[in-house]
């Protein structure tokens, strides 16, 4: 989404909940209640906002999954922009009609508070959007963001009102679930429905537990077979890794080219050619390599004794070229990373001889260690990364040596890494397995759930509220 995009999403969230966006004469409604009404203006730019978010979050979906799930029609996002509006106005409405309009003196502060933090959000994106000389004076850059945010119907009238509109809306949700509570007897419940589902759940995929522990959960139930490690990580050197990163890149553009060689080689070949024979007849002599990341053909040659069209040689004979560079890239890469490894050994034996004189483990971390997760304050700082067999998020190699240590306390040799250069890890203790202590878990549950049964409680408010609020939706001129 670029930057133009932002500021007029942000645009458009403000007129959403200021309302009444233009007052042209020929202006016409299309949802109102009560005093609290919206026009064809607002629900324009309520159906940009849709569209550009439906469209940015399909751009990730492809980007990351291969796949967009956001598709819609101008009926869908037209009908989901007039239900945002009706919302509004009948929870604005009932705000009203409870006397919550009037502000306390502490909601007026926070108020203004609001208002200042939304201005400035305002004027920031405005300031990324410019493009303006290199001299330009502060002056300058004021009046430009002033205009722009002119421009776009952002005024520090419409965000007063638009921060308003969303305290009373919060007060009216508070309202309708003042008197939500959740039992004892509805904790234990969930509780217990909790620790069977995640004891199911872990059979399934003992990973899943780890995964829940790393992103900072507490889960209910503790699976069988998992133990905290720490390590302390040497990693490469920066020019090593600046070497790998080159060749690596340089690597995948090769096997790239490879891929692609194969499949035209295929495609030119005559029926029941043998492709890996026809490659084998094929030599190749490379570059001189004095630069690891820079491999290229020289000459390649073949006296095919299959008879092949001028293009089906052509075919083999790159095929075999891309992959003779694709090879070449394979051993300078681990030529590199030997060399990255010998770089750090001495530090990483350093490391390891102190361990066995009996220096202690936190003070060497303090030391050497280069893994951010280990600093003191992070989050698995003080009991341990947790790993199982085959724990699926982390380095195989990382897991199979930390697995492999036979008993608390002890640590394993130096290990290379899949990337980043040795681990040496420490076994701290075992986790033991079954249900959590429920108090542990009591308060993220119970607040978990209060927020539920509120967001439920008012939604059933709202249904009641719409079903006796007086609304007009003017369904001729929305075409619904």
């Amino acid at each position: 989404m670029n930057k133009k995009s932002l500021l007029a999403l942000l645009a458009a969230l403000l007129l959403l909940l200021t309302g009444c966006a233009a007052k042209d004469e020929g202006e016409r409604e299309v949802v109102r209640v009560g005093d609290v009404y919206y026009t064809m203006n607002d629900l324009q730019s309520i159906e940009a906002y849709l569209k550009d978010y439906y469209d940015y979050m399909g751009q990730l979906y492809t980007m990351y999954y291969g796949f967009n799930p956001m598709s819609y029609t101008d009926a869908d996002i037209r009908t989901e922009a007039v239900n945002s509006l009706a919302y509004q106005a009948v929870v604005l409405d009932k705000a009203a009609k409870l006397g919550l309009d009037e502000l306390t003196t502490e909601e007026t502060v926070m108020l203004e508070e609001r208002v200042n933090d939304a201005w400035a959000e305002y004027r920031e994106s405005a300031r990324q959007q410019l493009t303006l000389a290199e001299d330009a004076t502060e002056e300058q850059v004021e009046k430009a963001i002033d205009e722009l945010l002119a421009q776009e119907g952002i005024t520090m009238d419409a965000v007063r009102k638009s921060e308003k509109s969303g305290i009373l809306m919060e007060k009216a949700e508070a309202w309708a679930t003042k008197d939500v509570t959740v039992t004892e007897e509805e904790f234990v419940a969930a509780y217990d429905e909790k620790v069977a589902s995640e004891k199911a759940s872990y059979e399934e995929n003992l990973s899943a537990y780890g995964d829940a522990v790393l992103n900072g959960e507490t889960p209910c139930y503790t699976p069988a077979g998992y133990r905290y490690v720490k390590q302390i990580l040497i990693k490469y050197t920066d020019e090593d890794v600046e070497v790998l990163n080159s060749i690596g890149s340089a690597r995948y553009t090769a096997e790239s080219a490879q891929s692609t060689a194969a499949s035209t080689a295929q495609g030119q070949l005559p029926e029941g050619a043998d492709l890996e024979a026809l490659v084998a007849e094929v030599t190749v002599t490379l570059n001189e390599i004095t630069d690891p990341a820079n491999i290229t053909v020289l000459e390649s040659g073949a006296a095919f004794t299959t008879e092949l069209t001028e293009e089906a040689a052509a075919a083999v004979k790159a095929l075999a070229e891309a992959r003779a560079v694709a090879a070449a890239y394979e051993e300078q890469e681990n030529l590199a990373i030997q060399n990255a490894l010998a770089n750090i050994a001495p530090k990483a034996d350093e490391v390891l001889s102190r361990l066995e004189a009996g220096e202690d483990w936190d003070a060497l971390t303090a030391e050497y260690n280069e893994d951010p997760g280990m600093e003191a304050g992070s989050a698995n700082a003080e009991k341990g990364y947790p790993i199982c067999a085959d724990f699926a998020s982390f380095d195989p190699a990382f897991v199979e040596a930390g697995m492999a240590i036979p008993e608390v306390g002890q640590w394993s040799d130096k290990t290379v890494g899949e990337t980043y250069g040795y681990y040496i890890i420490k076994y701290m203790a075992d986790i033991p397995e079954g249900a959590t202590d429920k108090e542990v878990v009591r308060d993220a549950m119970m607040d978990e759930m209060l927020t539920t049964k509120k967001d439920e409680t008012f939604g059933k408010a709202v249904d009641q509220w719409v079903s006796e609020a007086n609304m007009m939706i003017n369904y001729d001129l929305l075409g619904i």
